[in-house]
């Protein structure tokens, strides 16, 4: 179980974990690298806003045990037609795709969302990759088959994993601000954090013996998608995503031979889960395979 991504320095108190770590790694690299480590696998629980709260109270919800040590919170919109699945990112919570919700419901489908382990209402204080595939397993042996699945960010990550290692299905997948590699988003983490480089290596050799060398390939989403020829796929990436550069959806566009790649101008990495255009066109793509002639 492994890999997990804190976004953002303004995550209360990574700023200051930043600047002690620093510190640190320049004289106890060993430690500082095991500090990382421990924070890697932590997120943070930000509030909903009052947009997302009144879609909470909206959904039927329940709790979906996972295996003994994992439970999470589900929730359900719409009682008949063809399911599809949203599934969030890192730091973030199922509510956060809720501007979806009203646009599927319109065009016939239900729909199904979870937090994540240690997200949102479902216990717990830690996760990775892995635990959050293995509970989007879960819901789908309960739910599923998914007519869609709309990811977002590390939820693509999750998502791809899910479909290439755990028998998971979708006819059709979105994914919104996705990462192509996983070796971006622990670089990008360590930058974050400030880490000298051999804190960082710390930290690798520590990620490493617990879950193997092809750690890195095993999760990433390039490696992921090229076995999803049969599954389409549409991305979608704002050009002015500071928190998963534009580079890494063209990254996973190239990997994933049933894909397209659309792109957008202005929209950052989270706003763009509540553009009207975006949302139209995923519901589109979903209702049937079709795509805007700008998404090439």
């Amino acid at each position: 179980m492994v890999i997990s991504h804190t976004p953002r320095l303004h995550v209360t108190g990574v700023r200051a974990q930043a600047a002690w770590l620093a510190l640190l790694g320049s004289v106890a690299p060993s430690l500082a690298g095991e500090l990382a480590c421990r924070r890697w696998f932590a997120p943070y629980r930000f509030r909903r806003p009052p947009r997302e709260r009144v879609w909470l109270n909206t959904a039927q919800r329940e709790y979906v045990a996972c295996h003994e040590d994992c439970t999470v919170a589900l929730y359900r919109w719409g009682r008949k037609g063809p399911r599809v699945l949203l599934m969030h990112g890192w730091n973030g919570r199922a509510t956060q795709l809720s501007a979806f919700i009203e646009p599927l419901l319109q065009a016939g489908y239900q729909v199904i969302a979870f937090d994540a382990p240690a997200h949102g209402n479902s216990p717990g204080k830690r996760t990775d990759l892995i635990e959050i595939a293995h509970a989007l397993r879960s819901v789908s042996v309960r739910y599923g088959p998914f007519e869609g699945i709309i990811a977002h960010s590390f939820g693509v990550a999750v998502t791809a994993y899910a479909l290439r290692h755990l028998g998971v299905y979708a006819r059709r997948v979105v994914g919104v601000s996705p990462p192509g590699r996983i070796p971006y988003l622990f670089n990008n983490f360590c930058d974050l954090l400030r880490l000298p480089l051999r804190a960082r290596e710390a930290f690798e050799e520590r990620v490493i013996a617990r879950f193997g060398k092809d750690v890195w390939e095993q999760l990433s989403p390039e490696a992921n998608v090229e076995l999803l020829e049969n599954v389409p796929g549409l991305l979608i990436h704002d050009n002015d995503d500071r928190e998963v550069t534009p580079t890494q959806g063209e990254i996973l566009h190239q990997a994933w031979p049933g894909s397209h790649l659309l792109r957008t101008d202005g929209l950052g990495h989270r706003r763009i889960l509540r553009d009207p255009a975006v949302i139209a066109h995923t519901v589109r793509f979903l209702q049937r395979g079709q795509i805007p002639e700008i998404a090439e």
